[in-house]
């Protein structure tokens, strides 16, 4: 498995991520896998926030130094975590080698993202974004495969390397190929909006860091390219994915706030109706 990724070269990306997905599909034994636990699902800390789906980390090489609660644990270079739904955590990356890979997923889409250190926390580049009729499967797919690592059973090796084989078959089929209108920078942004909008300090300046450009240029790019600023293509994300959560799960209000990246549960229920015509209680009666 390579060691690091070619940052600056986005196709280069793009081939070495899949290499690293199909070596880790090909290899006989399976990495060491972490899977932080379930004490505590869905309630936010100091500095941390959490995904509404699973997600998994691919270390590459340095150290990337979890936080999730109470629980402290090291991802090493050759290392996998598969971080459950709901789980808070947050991140401090160790050497200026630091190099990973994270698959964020969502219902209708997952997005691979490539990360380095910057500020001794990991800063992600979206490789490839790809959206799939198979997004919700593979969510459950690798949510079913922690809770198999988690209670100890035999077939978790086997889902992990079922998730792993139709990532990659799914990373193959998707042809990259630009958003119509949008230049690279601007789609990076919006994929990078998509992957974080669970967190509640996501600002344009801290995605501006990660792009290594100046956050009021990228800020009126956007706006100048999609039609509409950053702030509120982003707002629309977390209410689409507000909507999701109603729908589909038992979270409480408070828990669909913090998991579309609001720390205040009022203020959520007040733009939602806002942006709805209905409060977040009334859309999950029908």
């Amino acid at each position: 498995m390579i060691a690091t990724l070619t940052f600056n070269n986005p196709t280069m990306m793009e081939n070495e991520a899949r290499d690293v997905l199909a070596d880790l599909f090909a290899a006989e034994k399976i990495p060491k896998v972490h899977i932080p636990g379930k004490e505590r699902p869905y309630t936010p800390t100091t500095r941390s926030f959490f995904h509404a789906y699973p997600e998994i980390f691919i270390q590459l090489a340095g150290k990337n130094h979890f936080r999730c609660g109470d629980e402290i644990f090291i991802l090493n270079a050759g290392e996998i975590c598969i971080m459950p739904a709901g789980i808070p955590h947050e991140e401090r990356g160790e050497s200026d080698s630091f190099a990973n890979i994270v698959i964020a997923h969502d219902t209708d889409r997952f997005i691979v993202l490539g990360c380095h250190c910057w500020y001794d926390r990991p800063g992600a580049i979206p490789i490839k974004s790809c959206a799939s009729n198979k997004a919700k499967y593979l969510s459950d797919l690798l949510a079913e495969t922690a809770d198999s690592f988690n209670h100890g059973s035999l077939v978790a090796p086997h889902l992990y390397r079922a998730y792993l084989g139709l990532i990659l078959e799914e990373y193959e089929r998707v042809v990259s190929k630009p958003k119509p209108g949008v230049s690279p920078m601007v789609a990076r942004c919006m994929d990078l909006l998509f992957a974080e909008l669970g967190s509640t300090d996501l600002s344009i300046m801290h995605i501006a860091r990660q792009l290594n450009c100046n956050a009021d240029s990228l800020s009126a790019r956007f706006s100048r390219e999609v039609g509409k600023t950053a702030i509120e293509y982003l707002t629309e994300l977390r209410m689409e994915q507000a909507k999701r959560l109603l729908r589909e799960t038992s979270l409480s209000i408070a828990e669909v706030a913090w998991a579309s990246g609001y720390r205040d549960a009022n203020y959520f229920s007040r733009l939602f109706k806002k942006q709805n015509g209905t409060t977040p209680r009334s859309f999950r009666r029908g």
